[in-house]
């Protein structure tokens, strides 16, 4: 008789170099009955693997030293069944095919999610109870990863929605890469939805935005085509004629409903302007750091020129920067002053024109009495602001150091 496997029973190794992200999930992970170990790189990964053969290993592909697929190798020649799901970056998505080929059980995207995490784990579960019962596994195949497969079953699995960067969206056990759309129209016209979530986007401001110079009857039937594709990749089986429940006919347009946030969909833009806003209200640092581990790039990168997709791009890059500037004078009263600083360098990383950053780099440096870089920055913000804007050093920079 095989043994039911749990959360409770089951050992599991994190494999990841980031302390954030390995003490975090170790703690969440627990909480839910998980025996997790920690490794902060390969070999160690591979030692740990030895000595405790965990059932389950969360495994970071790019890291420093020995990378996930080397370590994947070891772990699989000490246990050719062993359950090892990849970390990946939603850049390095196109190694995920590759992760599958070598011998990956599945994978999970960064920044990760609870909700999701839990859900891929509960999979590699049942994974596992069928090779204790000696039944055939079918792991994560190679078409899931490269494609949406209308052939799978559809599972718990919420939808996940990730816009920081390049869009990607899975809802079962279908995900969606930028080559996965029909066409871009198709793409955008869901982007859109997602802008506007839960409020009405007419046919015409549809047309407006994306076909302007189309006749009007071959916009709606492109309009048409595109939205029956986002509603059969939410519920591959819906039949014709049958209302949407995610994406609904409201009078003279359409509305996109997901559900309920971290109940029936994720969505990292959502995600990121909770924590920044409870974060402020609350004057909570852990929830602002969380905000920014999620802001990995622009929103909808790719669309940086369009104009339906920048007011959100410019609210969440202030929102943004004002969590690190929060975190950058937190750390400046607390002095620790190499966390000011490195959130004060990620400010000017995103906006060299982003003056609270300067003023912050400055202050520390005054303030550790290094008056050579200070005065280094004070030049380095006068040669940009004379560069982009012809303009002279804001004074309220320039008065931080009396002596320039």
């Amino acid at each position: 008789m095989s043994k039911k496997v749990n959360s409770h029973s089951t050992k599991l190794l994190l494999v990841d170099d980031d302390d954030r992200i390995r003490n975090s999930f170790k703690r969440s992970l627990s909480l839910i009955g998980y025996d997790v170990l920690t490794a902060s790189n390969g070999e160690e990964a591979i030692e740990l693997y030895k000595s405790d053969i965990p059932e389950i290993v969360l495994l970071d592909i790019r890291m420093p030293g020995m990378n996930g697929f080397e370590v994947l190798e070891h772990i699989l020649a000490i246990n050719k069944r062993a359950e090892v799901i990849f970390i990946t970056g939603y850049g390095d998505m196109n190694l995920v095919i590759d992760a599958m080929r070598a011998g990956a059980s599945d994978f999970v995207a960064k920044p990760l999610q609870m909700d999701i995490l839990t859900n891929v784990l509960d999979h590699a579960r049942e994974r596992l109870e069928m090779k204790a019962s000696g039944e055939p596994v079918a792991k994560v195949s190679e078409e899931r990863a490269d494609k949406p497969s209308e052939k799978e079953p559809a599972t718990k699995a919420p939808i996940h929605i990730q816009a920081f960067g390049n869009l990607f969206l899975r809802s079962s056990d279908q995900v969606l890469f930028d080559k996965d759309w029909p066409n871009p129209k198709t793409q955008s016209v869901f982007k859109i939805l997602l802008i506007n979530h839960r409020r009405t986007i007419t046919i015409d401001e549809f047309i407006d935005l994306l076909w302007p110079e189309t006749r009007r009857e071959s916009a709606e039937v492109m309009l048409f085509t595109a939205i029956s594709f986002i509603r059969h990749f939410f519920e591959p089986e819906l039949k014709s004629g049958r209302q949407s429940q995610y994406v609904m006919n409201r009078g003279n347009g359409y509305e996109m409903d997901l559900g309920e946030h971290g109940k029936d969909y994720s969505y990292d833009v959502e995600l990121f302007q909770n924590f920044v806003h409870q974060g402020r209200e609350e004057n909570d640092s852990e929830l602002l750091k969380s905000a920014i581990e999620l802001y990995s790039d622009a929103f909808l990168k790719t669309d940086a020129y369009e104009d339906w997709s920048s007011y959100q791009r410019e609210q969440l890059l202030d929102d943004y920067l004002d969590a690190l500037n929060a975190l950058a004078e937190q750390s400046f009263h607390e002095k620790k002053f190499d966390l000011a600083i490195q959130y004060a360098q990620k400010m000017v990383a995103t906006d060299k024109l982003y003056e609270p950053a300067y003023e912050t780099l400055i202050k520390t440096y005054l303030e550790q009495q290094l008056i050579s870089k200070a005065a280094r920055i004070l030049k380095q913000c006068e040669d940009i602001f004379r560069k982009e804007l012809d303009m002279p050093i804001p004074e309220r920079i320039k008065s931080l150091f009396p002596k320039y």
